[in-house]
């Protein structure tokens, strides 16, 4: 780990400004891919993630199984407001085809279900296996997110695998 992942990862943004002030890559990643971005947004700190992004940090990175910041931090809508606000693309795909929509219907974050959706993100979009964002909701019994998914008109018969 480098000095300002860890820092990042401790939570130390003054230990983190000065290392970027002297030089510290923004970019630097760690044995999963992951940059300092991913690791803030990973944390759930919202002061950290918006002093890398000030800073130029790529809100687009991938980690090593292609997830952006926003794929990791969709639990936390402040935060999915923020990657937004910076341009994250709510249409970035992870490695199994899977949208930002994906992760928040399959873990249930009803709010930020409503924010990607409202941006324009695809209802329809199938990852590698088919699914969409609505089966995988279905697939994982996420209440909230099935109820904001059918209020966006989900395809209420899309095919469902079982896990």
């Amino acid at each position: 780990m480098t000095p300002l992942a860890c820092a990042i990862s401790l939570v130390y943004l003054d230990v983190a400004r000065v290392l970027l002030d002297y030089g510290a890559d923004i970019e630097t990643r760690n044995d999963n891919d992951m940059t300092p971005l991913h690791s803030a947004a990973l944390m759930r700190d919202l002061s950290a993630v918006r002093m890398l992004l000030e800073r130029g940090a790529d809100v687009e990175s991938k980690d090593d199984m292609g997830r952006t910041p926003l794929h990791t931090t969709i639990s936390n809508i402040n935060l999915v407001l923020s990657l937004l606000a910076n341009g994250a693309d709510i249409h970035a795909r992870d490695n199994l085809g899977q949208t930002p929509l994906h992760s928040a219907a399959m873990y249930g974050h009803k709010s930020a279900v409503e924010a990607l959706v409202n941006r324009g993100a695809d209802l329809t979009s199938m990852d590698i296996n088919g699914d969409t964002p609505w089966a995988a909701a279905i697939a994982h019994g996420r209440h909230p997110a099935i109820i904001r998914l059918l209020g966006h008109r989900a395809r209420r018969n899309a095919r469902v695998r079982v896990y």
